[in-house]
């Protein structure tokens, strides 16, 4: 009995020991974890400082850019003004030659369009005209078709109607010619079938004669349509022809004037790109020089201030 009760006893240590000893590492975890995220807001807060540090010398840095464009657009408008003043009664008489030349390139582009849209006016009114024939001829096809397809409806209503009458005499001669070989009348049954057979002939030499009528009816058709086709593409070519020559005379006649005046447009041109080039030039000299002051002296005031 008092064995069981140690080893009870024993066991329950132990189960203790084990309990205690799984705390003190849960302990150790949680010192670990302290310990890490303390490290971490550290970090943390280093890290915002050297951003803050950087921020400020953006802050200042962008300032002192922001003054020295403010300060090279005020002198590089002083310095436009100033040029402005001074090339405006030069360049007035040459502003006054280029505004004639380019009224006259204008004028030279007016007559240009004014002919390109006669000569635009005269292919729509040929492809107007075209249109007009070809819709008349498409109509009068209708109306042939329809008058051909009516002939055709009246025909095979005829024929309908004949057919259907010659099966009537078919069976009335059928009906005689027993009639009559029951009366042992064999030479009225003869009669009669010899009239049948006639008649038979006479209706398939009628479908013949109407097979070609049809034939012949769809080749003049044709023969229209084609002949139709071959005018309007021959009146199509003459007149694409003479637009053809008047546009090559306007065109050559245009291309040495247009080339005499873009030859003195040139000129014109190059002596103002010179002067510009050269007033550009002194500009920027006095810019640079302006702004290797200003430099200076607003790095010294930043400077001071950091200071």
């Amino acid at each position: 009995m008092l064995k069981i009760e140690e080893q009870n006893y024993s066991r329950q240590l132990i189960k203790q020991d084990k309990e205690l000893s799984q705390f003190i590492k849960y302990l150790e975890l949680q010192n670990e974890v302290t310990e890490k995220n303390k490290e971490k807001e550290l970090k943390m807060k280093q890290k915002e400082s050297i951003i803050l540090g950087q921020r400020e010398e953006k802050k200042q840095e962008h300032e002192f850019q922001s003054k020295l464009k403010q300060l090279e657009l005020s002198t590089i408008k002083e310095k436009y003004n100033e040029s402005q003043m001074m090339k405006n009664k030069s360049l007035e008489q040459r502003l006054n030659n280029q505004e004639q030349i380019h009224n006259q390139i204008l004028q030279a582009a007016k007559i240009n369009r004014e002919e390109k849209a006669n000569i635009r006016n005269l292919h729509l009114r040929d492809s107007v005209d075209q249109a007009i024939a070809k819709a008349n001829q498409i109509q009068q096809d209708k109306v042939d078709h329809f008058n051909y397809s009516q002939t055709r409806k009246e025909q095979y209503l005829s024929q309908l109607q004949n057919e259907k009458s010659f099966k009537q005499q078919e069976k009335s001669m059928n009906f005689q010619i027993k009639q009559e070989l029951n009366d042992s009348n064999y030479q009225k049954a003869q009669d009669i079938l010899n009239e049948r057979i006639y008649k038979t002939l006479n209706k398939l030499n009628q479908k013949d004669s109407l097979s070609q009528q049809i034939q012949i009816e769809n080749e003049r058709k044709l023969n229209t349509k084609l002949f139709s086709q071959k005018a309007s593409l021959e009146k199509g070519l003459t007149n694409a022809d003479y637009a053809k020559v008047r546009f090559e005379q306007n065109l050559n006649m245009k291309k040495s004037m247009t080339e005499y005046k873009m030859n003195k447009l040139d000129q014109i041109m190059q002596r103002i790109n010179n002067l510009f080039f050269y007033q550009k030039r002194e500009v920027i000299d006095i810019i640079i020089r302006k702004r290797n002051k200003s430099y200076g002296r607003i790095k010294e005031e930043l400077i001071k201030r950091r200071i």
